[in-house]
């Protein structure tokens, strides 16, 4: 009994690593893969001395060069597991001077997963946690001092440290002084807890969250992105197979299916064949909008339809914004994204600009010395020229059926982006000026014509010869029609996945 007590802090630091590793490891991998990608650590003289000018060099430069290693399969989880651990052990040292060992696991326990709560917060750096583990380390090594002159000294000097390294770490130095000088009725190191509070101008903390949770709904679209940014197609298809209405994994699954059409996959798995097959937060399942409502998720993974369409204009301006209003306003996925961009345009010298700065990364170094080494950027890059507009024009960065009908001239996927576009809102008459029949014999939109044709047939008898719809298709809308008319409730069972259903009973969101 006495050797597992002596043993039972350890035991419970490593259980609780190792908890954390698997969690992170197969439970919420894809939440790290996203940290490193919006976060942009270089290995260069004025990058570090940058560092120097910010608030807490100390912790954000470390955090930053960490946070690269979250781009490896096992390895990230295991930096943040060893951080974790590292914090609770330092909790464990400094309450077990005050408390009972038993209290004292258990108030670890209680900062480890406080701590472990809050990285799970998708703003929440590394640099955050390594603030307070240099504040909690200070604090130790204050502790070990035993000469009242020394202590004095060690705790204005460790406010300072504390302050001008480690930012927000400050504030838990401070704390831990003042406790100490209640528990030892020094009236000293809490005085210099409130001076440097006051004295000191205030530190923003990381996050203005204080408690955080795993979200299991965002771990979903992150994973998705993230399959679709690594080119993983049968990874993303497997996530995709799960039904939900989450309005970004339906964007992400309609950019599947319409990219089936550039890579000439059988028809049955193209965008409109499979449009209404799921849940539609209508046209935002196409086309997420890049406005001041919008968060940087949202404008980072509209930019990533862009790209897939052909509209560099667009995607290049979605790759800015999202690394303007992300957290950390750098990213090194989306400074590859530009260069990417510039070398499909064919403007190489723009390009370098990005690929220098990718030279100076862990993780995408060997990639942009590729792209700088060779007179033609790689095939994928070539590839895409296909796809740019032969035209251009003015147009608002939130028209996106003038982009689409300027891609759709020779891309049909973004002519099925186009004309899906059209049915997801509703709007018929621009259905009607866009559909020619023989780019896309769908089903779909054989629906939506039977639609106008019911509507507007009489004025219009050519269309009969111009638009043929098939005999089984006019039974299904006779049938349809009749079970409408008097409310047959078999007719979401049977005719849930019609564009007749959807335009129906479908509502936009307020």
């Amino acid at each position: 009994m006495r050797r597992w007590t002596r043993h039972s802090a350890t035991g419970a630091l490593l259980f609780s690593g190792a908890l954390i590793y698997l969690f992170y490891w197969q439970l919420y991998p894809y939440h790290l893969f996203h940290k490193e990608q919006m976060n942009l650590f270089l290995f260069d003289r004025a990058a570090w001395c940058d560092y120097a000018e910010q608030a807490a060099p100390l912790a954000e430069g470390l955090g930053d060069f960490l946070t690269q290693f979250l781009y490896y399969i096992g390895i990230g989880p295991l930096v943040c597991t060893l951080l974790l651990m590292a914090w609770g052990a330092l909790v464990y040292h400094i309450a077990r001077q005050a408390m009972p060992k038993g209290i004292a696991i258990g108030v670890m326990l209680v900062a480890i997963v406080w701590e472990w709560g809050r990285t799970c917060l998708l703003n929440y750096p590394l640099s955050a946690t390594l603030s307070l583990i240099g504040a909690a380390g200070l604090f130790a090594v204050y502790r070990m001092l035993r000469h009242p002159w020394a202590k004095g000294i060690g705790a204005v000097v460790g406010v300072w440290l504390c302050y001008a390294l480690l930012g927000y770490g400050c504030y838990l130095f401070a704390g831990l002084l003042c406790i100490e000088g209640l528990a030892t009725r020094r009236l000293f190191p809490i005085l210099v807890a409130v001076a440097g509070s006051l004295l000191l101008p205030v530190v923003s903390p990381p996050t203005v969250d204080w408690w955080g949770m795993p979200n299991r709904d965002r771990e979903r679209v992150l994973a998705v992105d993230c399959e679709w940014y690594f080119g993983n197609r049968q990874r993303m298809d497997r996530l995709l197979a799960e039904e939900d209405s989450i309005p970004l994994i339906s964007f992400y699954r309609n950019l599947r299916h319409a990219e089936r059409s550039l890579t000439q996959i059988e028809s049955q798995g193209s965008l409109p064949d499979q449009l209404l097959r799921h849940p539609q937060p209508g046209t935002e399942g196409l086309v997420l909008p890049v406005d001041p409502s919008a968060n940087y998720l949202t404008i980072l993974f509209s930019q990533e339809m862009w790209y897939a369409m052909g509209d560099m204009t667009l995607a290049e301006h979605g790759a800015m914004l999202s690394m303007i209003f992300s957290s950390r306003q750098r990213s090194a996925r989306l400074i590859k994204r530009l260069a990417e961009i510039n070398l499909i345009q064919g403007d190489r010298e723009g390009a370098m600009k990005f690929l220098r700065l990718l030279r100076k990364t862990w993780c995408y170094r060997d990639w942009a010395e590729r792209q700088l080494a060779g007179e033609e950027p790689e095939p994928y890059l070539v590839n895409r020229r296909s796809l740019l507009p032969e035209r251009d024009t003015l147009r608002l960065g939130h028209e996106a059926v003038t982009s689409l009908r300027l891609l759709s001239e020779k891309n049909p996927a973004a002519y099925d982006y186009l004309l899906c576009h059209h049915l997801l809102r509703k709007d018929l008459s621009a259905f009607l000026a866009d559909y020619e029949p023989k780019r896309s014999p769908s089903r779909l939109y054989q629906e939506a014509m039977l639609i106008l044709m019911a509507a507007q047939g009489k004025e219009h008898p050519e269309w009969a010869t111009r638009y043929p719809i098939s005999e089984e298709l006019l039974r299904d809308f006779l049938d349809y029609t009749q079970r409408y008319e008097r409310h047959d409730l078999s007719l979401r069972k049977r005719y849930g996945h019609t564009y007749w259903f959807y335009y129906h009973f479908h509502t936009f969101a307020p």
